[in-house]
């Protein structure tokens, strides 16, 4: 029988979490934006989430796939991702470093929901600025259908 995943997905330091069993090929939303989203950015500086006056939110992903091997052997585990959300709520692909693993297996599948999620700008006096997260991305069996 197959398993289905439960991915937990919750933002560190403060950011609103979201959870859920979900399909990859499923988008979910989250309901609010910032207040500077939208607006144009000239600031290139990264901050910390404890520098800006609204930490980004996410918004819309892709929940991340369970590798096939893993779910079979019933392995779960949790892979920390540090990246840069842009100032347009983009998440910078060059700059998404994996901080902990569980499991190497894990590792490919984060990145590829990291890339796909969509966020809230970080507002710094009412300007979108770029801000550097941590975020756990879960990979939990969650029972058999």
């Amino acid at each position: 029988m197959p398993m289905r995943l439960l991915a937990l997905l919750c933002a560190c330091a403060g950011l609103s979490c979201a959870s859920g069993i979900r399909a990859p090929d499923q988008t979910s939303r989250s309901a609010g934006t910032a207040t500077c989203d939208g607006l144009p950015s000239d600031d290139a500086n990264v901050y910390d989430t404890t520098q800006v006056t609204a930490r980004p939110r996410l918004l819309t992903w892709r929940g991340p796939s369970y590798p096939p091997e893993l779910r079979d052997r019933g392995t779960q585990g949790r892979v920390v991702l540090s990246f840069i959300v842009n100032a347009d709520g983009t998440v910078e692909p060059t700059s998404i470093t994996v901080v902990r693993s569980d499991d190497l297996g894990f590792e490919p599948e984060a990145r590829r929901w990291a890339q796909g999620a969509r966020f809230s700008p970080g507002c710094l006096s009412g300007r979108p600025v770029r801000v550097r997260l941590a975020v756990p991305v879960d990979f939990r069996i969650s029972g058999r259908e």
